[in-house]
């Protein structure tokens, strides 16, 4: 499968919470896939997109819906199903062959979960890197890494609602663009994978 290295592809997943333990027999799962895309050759934004996603093992309690903003009745009206978001990447974004970031590592290892527990082949790449270490790693931040505090602290205002994935993934993506800005593309294009070697052609 071709790398295709024109886009960065900026992921925010919400995925169903509880202030303390899950309700017995319920368990966090993913309830919005929020994402925009990053065009390295022009350090534009190229796409603002998000997909509610209907659980199946949880319900959106009260204070699920005050943190993220997400109804029972929003995933009810506008939600899809985990495997149609899936396939939703794939078609759409060309997912499995993108590198992508996330704010942080909780992106990454929630997609993996729910892909094991579901028993699905995961729709993003391998490719991944955590734009928080990114970023602090270049501007030698150490403290006050949250989303809000990186906008404010790169002279941006937060677009949207905090934790609502299509808006975090925006967000993020802005960061993302500051540093190829500040920094070059470089910053994402030293993470792609290294193309393999054509083989060598047979002696005679």
């Amino acid at each position: 499968m071709d790398f295709l290295g024109d886009w960065v592809l900026v992921v925010d997943l919400e995925a169903t919470c509880w202030l303390g333990h899950p309700p017995e027999g319920q368990r966090s799962e993913i309830i919005e896939i929020g994402l925009s895309a990053l065009d390295l050759a022009t350090n534009t934004i190229v796409r603002r997109d998000t997909r509610l996603i209907q659980p199946t093992a949880s319900q959106i309690g009260e204070f699920c819906t005050e943190l993220t903003h997400i109804t029972p009745e929003m995933v009810e009206a506008e939600g899809v199903t985990f495997e149609a978001a899936c396939a939703w990447l794939r078609e759409e974004y060309a997912a499995e062959r993108r590198f992508w970031v996330s704010w942080g590592s909780y992106d990454l290892k929630m997609m993996q979960q729910e892909c094991t527990l579901r028993g699905l082949p995961n729709p993003l790449s391998p490719h991944h890197y955590n734009l928080k270490k990114i970023y602090g790693k270049l501007t030698k931040a150490k403290r006050d890494l949250g989303l809000a505090k990186v906008i404010a602290a790169i002279g941006l205002e937060f677009d949207g609602a905090h934790h609502r994935g299509g808006d975090d993934a925006y967000n993020t993506a802005r960061i993302a663009q500051w540093l190829v800005g500040t920094y070059t593309a470089g910053v994402f294009t030293q993470h792609f994978p290294k193309p393999s070697p054509e083989s060598e052609p047979d002696s005679p």
